[in-house]
């Protein structure tokens, strides 16, 4: 009777370890997955301000320290970068509107950014419209919709939402608990480094 006493309670010890085991590696698992993350408009604007400068002024393009640090990130395999069709329309209408560039131009100017950030497209957009519907009627947003549909995109592809927006960020965490600031991304980065 003791040595199966014994037997159960060594069984019972291993099995714990086995356990702690798996759970130590899906830690670690977690870990090292890149993040994918949808970049926000108003996280990668200043790139398109920079480049219309440089453009007009015929000078060296100067990246914007926040698009140096994630294109260093996804490098490193820490992160990979997302936007969509829809942040593309609203850089081409903010281009064409407020600084009058040339549609050609506007395109270039999208190319050259793909081409430097690494920044992999989603074209095909799948929106709840009726999540984002419930959304608006619960929570007062002063901003358009179109921030909702961004964060909608996220959510959807199951992608952190790097945005600058105080409004999206504050109000609809309870939706989506994958909104992210920019400091936060660091953050989180760097913490994944000093935890391994």
């Amino acid at each position: 009777m003791n040595s199966l006493c014994e037997f159960l309670y060594l069984f019972e010890r291993i099995n714990c370890f086995c356990v702690y085991c798996v759970y130590i590696e899906k830690i670690f698992i977690i870990l090292m997955q890149k993040l994918s993350v949808y970049i926000d408009t108003n996280i990668i604007f200043d790139f398109f301000l920079n480049l219309s400068k440089s453009f007009r002024n015929e000078q060296e393009l100067e990246l914007p320290r926040k698009l140096v640090f994630l294109i260093g990130q996804q490098e490193k395999q820490n992160i990979k970068l997302l936007t969509s069709i829809l942040t593309q329309a609203e850089i081409s209408r903010r281009l064409k509107s407020e600084y009058g560039f040339h549609s050609k131009d506007i395109e270039e100017f999208w190319l050259t950014f793909i081409n430097i950030s690494g920044t992999d497209m989603i074209e095909e957009i799948e929106i709840d419209w009726k999540e984002l519907l419930r959304i608006t009627t619960e929570v007062p947003l002063k901003k358009r919709v179109t921030n909702l549909q961004h964060l909608m995109i996220a959510k959807h592809y199951n992608m952190w939402f790097l945005t600058g927006d105080k409004e999206i960020f504050g109000k609809l965490k309870k939706f989506y608990d994958k909104i992210i600031s920019y400091t936060e991304l660091r953050k989180l980065i760097e913490s994944k480094h000093t935890s391994l």
